[in-house]
This record gives C-alpha cells, structure tokens and sequence, in this order.
C-alpha cells in the first residue's frame, strides 16, 4: 500500500445507506472560500467524498460549490517498448487510488490521495454534504507561461515527426 494513504479512524456509514431518502445535494448553492492553513471550510454545506480504504477512513474531499472533484480506482499493465524502461521483455503494473480536483474559481487542481492498492483492497466512497474536508496534500494553481511553453514544445515536436516547416513572423 502507499505511503500515507491510511488514517487512524473507523468506517462509518453513508448516510444514503439508511433507507436513501432525499438528497440535498440540489440544494446546496453557496460555500465559502479557502480558510486557513489550505484546508478548506465553507460557511454552507458542500458536497464531499468520505473515501474509505479496507474500513479505514481515508480522506473527505471536496471543492467548493465550483469545481470538479473525482475519486479513480485505476489498474494499467505495460509490457515491452511501453514500459517506462523501454526493455524489450519488460512488464510494469500499477494499481492505483486517486482522489483529486479542481477548485475552479481559482483554477488550482488538488490532490488528496495518490497511492498503491493490491488485489484485495477495498475502496468505499460515500457520497455526502458536510461544511469541512481534509487539507489537500498538494494544491498547483494553473501556469499559464507553462501551458504555452508545453503547447509550443508540442507542436515543435510534431512539425518534426510530420516533416512540418515552422515559419513564425518577426
């Protein structure tokens, strides 16, 4: 398992898993901004992700009232030229837990989770509201001068691979 994945609480259940009932999730409109410390607080209800690691509580993430926020179980087996190392005979496997987003007024992406599982794990997310969340372990706000110097190296690149001239005006 990865390194600082797993927190000292117990599981506790999802409210939706009592019955279901109405969720306020529709109602929820306004939040505050970012408190102290980079955690995040909101003077309203939010939605959350209480993520749960074999009973363990994980992490509760949330962004806000604008923005995206994802939980991703991912599994990827490479073999030969595909593999980082590049060796012919070579196999990589990863599997993975993610939980991040994007609080979008601020166009900042953070990550909550990134790390290891094994076949056997088990990962539980409950779907809530609540007005706190556990402060990101990384928060990258958008470079836009970095953006542009990716954007021209990429299409650098191609005007390579295809043979392209690049003309630029002085």
């Amino acid at each position: 398992m990865g390194e600082g994945c797993m927190e000292e609480e117990t599981m506790t259940p999802c409210s939706a898993s009592n019955g279901g009932g109405p969720s306020r999730l529709q109602s929820v409109r306004r939040v505050a901004a970012v408190a102290e410390l980079g955690s995040l607080a909101a003077s309203h209800a939010m939605p959350v992700f209480h993520v749960y690691l074999n009973g363990k509580k994980v992490s509760t993430a949330g962004v806000g009232d604008t923005g995206v926020l994802g939980a991703h179980v991912s599994w990827v087996r490479r073999k030969g030229e595909h593999t980082l190392s590049k060796k012919a005979n070579g196999v990589e496997e990863e599997l993975r837990l993610h939980v991040g987003g994007l609080i979008t007024p601020a166009q900042e992406h953070v990550r909550w989770l990134d790390c290891d599982l094994k076949i056997g794990d088990e990962v539980r997310i409950c779907v809530a509201e609540a007005a706190k969340v556990d402060r990101p372990r990384s928060r990258e706000r958008r470079d836009h001068a970095k953006e542009l110097r990716s954007q021209k190296r990429y299409v650098r690149e191609m005007a390579k691979r295809f043979g392209w001239k690049i003309h630029t005006q002085p």
